[in-house]
């Protein structure tokens, strides 16, 4: 049942975010956690192994 409430809670902003285009920050008024920051990198977070 999680999986379908989590489904509705990503169309939900979808359909939001569609209506609120140019205005994305209005999403907070909704209860979405909304970041004002650069977007962050899609750097890998695999820890590099140290050879002793």
């Amino acid at each position: 049942m999680l999986k379908s409430i989590g489904e509705t809670i990503k169309a939900t902003r979808d359909l939001l975010l569609g209506v609120y285009r140019t205005q994305p920050k209005r999403l907070g008024e909704w209860g979405f956690t909304v970041s004002d920051g650069p977007a962050k990198s899609l750097k890998s977070s695999i820890p590099k192994e140290v050879n002793s």
